[in-house]
């Protein structure tokens, strides 16, 4: 049994979690270098995030080191006024969120199906991170850490003043990321994968969801009813009553996509939980791409809107290879997305009181302009 020891610096993270770490790490990394090789583990950062904190180690086995990323979940709390309140979901969700425990393990599975999946494909435009333990008691997953940026930080690169050859290589990496989520959606079901929203009407009764729920929050009845009665028509002519269904990511952003050297392509975070319309997480890909922060507070002036038809075109393209894509489905998916994604942003300003509520009701009033007439644009190319 290869050796594990656990560096001194290590006081501010759980005991259990430092074993799991040392311990994941040495039966992993140790067997490459021969089952004698002790491994060490060091702590180099702890970042807080909403739902979970990232421990960050350096893990050195024999004369090698590897980057090892230890991600302990817990509860999402929302800070009101200095006081930290628990955040009721009560708007409109297309799926109910995981409990707490089962968090760990299913990405823990899901990245172990990930993994055996691209490496059977044997295709070096796909990478895979590996994971190394998981404890459902300390709600942690271990995996390694792939020292590669986010396509986010990618999609920054490509604004108004960028070079057109960082352009033409950010829209060919598009065609890739297209090309592996088709991949992803051809794995077989986890043990723990349900089917959901597998048919049109459960795609028409969730936009319904959202238009209500909007609604009542902003006002603008007539708007928002003409959306759903010409995102009900379109669905009625172009989507099939059974969808068809994929494994979905249900988190398939920029951020979580890494892009490494030749631009391999490797994806994080997902618990594999459903088989939902494939429509669905190509939808929420194409929001997140034009919907940044930054974008969305500059009006859509950061990155010019040729660059991101161009990103999107060739995203779609590259999913569905030689076979003519279904662009008015996809665009009902990214209309579905759009419309969560108000209604999500819609909410966290409600959460808000005091002061910050004012200020973030200030923010939100920006995006609501930029979101109404992205809105509109994929209405008019639905109505084409």
């Amino acid at each position: 049994m290869p050796q594990a020891v656990v560096a001194s610096n290590v006081d501010r993270v759980p005991e259990q979690l430092n074993l799991l770490v040392s311990h994941g790490a040495a039966a992993c990394f140790a067997p490459e270098h021969g089952s004698e090789q002790p491994a060490s583990a060091l702590l180099v950062s702890r970042t807080e995030r909403p739902v979970s904190t990232l421990y960050r180690y350096q893990v050195q086995v024999g004369n090698r080191q590897y980057r090892v990323l230890a991600k302990q979940y817990r509860k999402w709390r929302l800070s009101i006024e200095g006081n930290d309140r628990d955040i009721h979901m009560n708007p409109p969700r297309l799926f109910a969120p995981p409990t707490l425990e089962d968090k760990a393990p299913f990405e823990h599975v899901a990245l172990q199906a990930i993994q055996e999946h691209f490496a059977t494909l044997k295709d070096a435009r796909f990478g895979a991170v590996r994971p190394l333990a998981v404890s459902p008691n300390e709600r942690a997953i271990v995996m390694e850490e792939l020292p590669e940026p986010s396509l986010s930080k990618q999609l920054l690169a490509c604004h108004r003043l960028a070079h057109r050859r960082q352009v033409s290589q950010w829209v060919n990496l598009a065609r890739l990321v297209g090309a592996w989520l088709r991949e992803f959606h051809q794995l077989p079901d986890l043990p723990h994968t349900r089917v959901r929203h597998a048919q049109r009407d459960d795609f028409v009764s969730s936009i319904r969801a959202a238009v209500v729920y909007l609604t009542a929050a902003l006002g603008q009845a007539s708007r928002f009813e003409h959306v759903y009665d010409r995102m009900a028509a379109a669905a009625a002519k172009e989507l099939p009553a059974q969808l068809p269904l994929g494994l979905n990511h249900a988190d398939f952003t920029p951020r979580n996509v890494l892009v490494g050297q030749d631009a391999r392509v490797s994806v994080i975070d997902t618990l594999g939980r459903w088989r939902a319309p494939i429509y669905e997480d190509m939808g929420g890909f194409l929001v997140a791409v034009e919907t940044t922060e930054l974008q969305m507070y500059s009006l859509g002036w950061l990155l010019p809107s040729k660059v991101i038809r161009s990103f999107k075109e060739a995203f779609v393209h590259g999913y569905f290879g030689d076979d003519a894509p279904p662009l008015q489905r996809v665009r009902l998916f990214e209309a579905q997305s759009l419309l969560y994604k108000w209604v999500s942003m819609t909410h966290g300003a409600r959460q808000t009181a005091g002061i910050k509520r004012w200020a973030k009701r200030g923010r939100l009033a920006v995006r609501n302009h930029f979101i109404t007439a992205y809105l509109q644009r994929v209405m008019e190319e639905l109505a084409a």
